[in-house]
């Protein structure tokens, strides 16, 4: 991927994020238009977000603190 291409998907992404879910498929259309593989990129990364959900959001037992 070249680096105006990651740019793309990382503005496409970020913008993404600020939108209701229900409101991302038409966001994206829009964003994407044609370009299928910057959509595909955008979808896996929410869908990889999704995915992990509250995953390391919160500090293990004990605060994460060395003993």
């Amino acid at each position: 991927m070249s680096d105006s291409n990651s740019d793309r998907v990382q503005q496409v992404f970020a913008e993404a994020l600020q939108q209701p879910a229900a409101d991302r498929a038409a966001f994206l259309a829009a964003a994407c238009g044609n370009d299928t593989a910057l959509r595909s990129q955008v979808e896996d990364l929410l869908g990889a977000l999704e995915e992990a959900g509250e995953f390391m959001k919160e500090p293990t037992e004990g605060g994460g603190e060395p003993d």
